[in-house]
């Protein structure tokens, strides 16, 4: 879940206040982390994706409804990601420019200039290499070299932390904006009416609802899989929290210091002077972890929508290409205008997150609770069956879904083990059930709760 929302979080917090964030942070993880379990509890040790238990719950439409909001996260996550690895990596060429050839006078990243390298001619020279990138068929090798991402990481944030404690030993800090002077006292805001976009960051920053099947799927004592998410929601907390806190000190520059303020930041690395050699290894890092992660998202995203629209992950012709061209063009058109990646990131949470950690949780979890026993027969199909039929449906090429008639899919409970133990299962989450009325009180709030967000942050956008 620590991803590339770690890279504006100081920003955040400087901006709309440490305690405000640091409420808003729990609120959104508690509340991320509760849809998230609805989905563990109805979980089967066959299911490899959440697409499964949409399938086998609620439906064939579903399915596709899921699949389709899943992809397009993935598609404005692959934009959120190029956005940031063109603005490390000019920061970085420009660094390495200036201290060792004596280069200088590079144009700003929010100036639209052609006449000379800048950062509109980064994000061309990079969508040209990341449209290669996205067209390769086997995503193994980048898979492999992003397991080392959690090195370039680990270097960021221990830079960060590094950063903050520095400023809170040497330099004097107070919670009074009139006392400060930006060069012995530095300001530190505390509080702030500033949380939507708050709200919308951190909903992303927690999201991991479409692969957290996945993930639980290897753990070794499936009986302690909605504990060992919460210790996982937890430690996110704690990280994001600690870069957030001391990201937002360490951003507090003074004279003659390895920061400064810049005229507009779109990371918290836009503050510090890229030639120092610290910096330019730190950079360095975020760029290799950036340049992996961008073309497996594009990857994943085209690979989906293929199987879903041409029932092969790789079909001919030239839909894959098509796609490919897209996908890289709304990659390169927002950096080139220098749209702010926060901005992205808000609406990635808000928008996408409304439906994948509010309704499809929470539809799933009202239909194993209350629906009709001839409604529920899905939910008690095999799931190892209902696997078998969703790998055909992604990997066999031709295959029309609707061509399964639903007698095919019906299964006698008694004569198969693993759709008793489902039925066991279920019986038992009934029996745990609240009331209708206590449920549709508090999930409906929390579901007026994501669309309001929703509305917010497009609001936001459409005034910004």
């Amino acid at each position: 879940m620590v991803g590339s929302t770690a890279m504006v979080v100081p920003l955040i917090f400087a901006k709309s206040g440490i305690l405000t964030c640091i409420c808003v942070l729990i609120f959104v993880g508690l509340v991320s982390y509760y849809t998230c379990d609805l989905l563990v509890i109805h979980y089967h040790k066959n299911e490899t994706d959440v697409a499964d238990a949409v399938f086998r719950i609620l439906g064939r439409k579903w399915f596709y409804f899921f699949s389709l909001i899943s992809a397009a996260l993935l598609f404005i996550a692959a934009i959120i990601y190029f956005i940031l690895c063109c603005n490390v990596l000019y920061t970085l060429f420009c660094g390495c420019l200036q201290l060792f050839f004596g280069l200088s006078d590079f144009p700003a990243k929010d100036t639209l200039v052609l006449s000379q390298f800048s950062y509109q001619w980064t994000g061309i020279m990079i969508g040209i290499l990341i449209f290669f990138l996205f067209s390769m068929k086997d995503s193994r090798q980048f898979v492999r070299l992003n397991g080392y991402g959690i090195y370039c990481i680990a270097i960021f944030l221990l830079f960060i932390l590094g950063i903050g404690f520095r400023n809170i030993f040497t330099k004097s800090l107070t919670m009074d904006e009139s006392l400060a002077d930006g060069v012995k006292v530095f300001y530190v805001k505390m509080m702030s009416d500033d949380f939507i976009n708050v709200l919308s960051t951190f909903a992303l920053a927690f999201f991991i609802h479409n692969c957290i099947y996945p993930i639980i799927k290897l753990n070794r004592h499936q009986e302690n899989n909605s504990r060992d998410v919460c210790f996982g929601y937890l430690l996110t907390g704690i990280i994001y929290s600690s870069v957030g806190i001391f990201g937002s000190l360490g951003v507090l520059c003074g004279p003659n210091d390895i920061c400064e303020a810049p005229r507009k930041a779109n990371t918290v690395m836009d503050y510090f002077d890229p030639r120092k050699p610290l910096v330019l290894i730190v950079l360095l890092a975020l760029a290799l972890q950036l340049l992996t992660v961008t073309p497996i998202l594009g990857y994943i995203t085209r690979t989906q929508l293929m199987s879903l629209f041409f029932k092969n992950p790789q079909p001919k012709g030239a839909a894959p290409v098509i796609f490919n061209i897209i996908l890289t063009l709304s990659c390169v058109i927002p950096q080139i205008f220098d749209i702010d990646p926060k901005l992205v990131i808000a609406f990635n949470g808000a928008v996408c997150g409304f439906f994948l950690v509010y309704v499809i949780p929470i539809g799933l979890h009202h239909k194993m609770l209350y629906g009709k026993q001839d409604e529920l027969r899905r939910s008690i199909l095999s799931p190892s069956t209902e696997t078998v039929l969703l790998a055909s449906v992604v990997e066999v090429e031709n295959l029309d879904i609707t061509a399964l008639k639903d007698d095919e899919n019906e299964i006698n409970a008694s004569q198969d083990p693993q759709a008793a133990e489902l039925n066991q299962k279920l019986a038992k989450t009934r029996a745990n059930a609240i009331s209708k009325p206590l449920f549709y009180l508090g999930y409906g709030a929390l579901t007026v709760y994501g669309f309001g967000l929703m509305c917010l942050q497009l609001y936001q956008l459409v005034a910004h």
